[in-house]
């Protein structure tokens, strides 16, 4: 059975329904082309205050994009 995994991006946070830490905060965006940026989200947990994580976020096309994150990438596919 596949798990879905919901990921939304609402205004400068990105919520995940299907994790360890369920809202990130932007802190900076920094465009290294022009379909490709370097993303520092700032978050918390219940152990965790203020912590940072730094990604790259590139969009593929119209439909989908990846994040390029230290330990794997995620690619996502617009909901229909």
């Amino acid at each position: 059975m596949h798990e879905q995994r919901g990921t939304e991006f609402t205004g400068n946070q990105r919520t995940d329904s299907n994790g360890g830490v369920p809202a990130f905060r932007n802190q900076s965006v920094v465009a290294e082309s022009p379909s490709s940026f370097r993303i520092v989200d700032e978050f918390s947990t219940g152990q965790i205050n203020a912590a940072h994580t730094t990604f790259i976020f590139r969009k593929v096309d119209p439909d989908h994009i990846e994040l390029v994150m230290e330990s794997c990438a995620v690619k996502f596919q617009r909901c229909k």
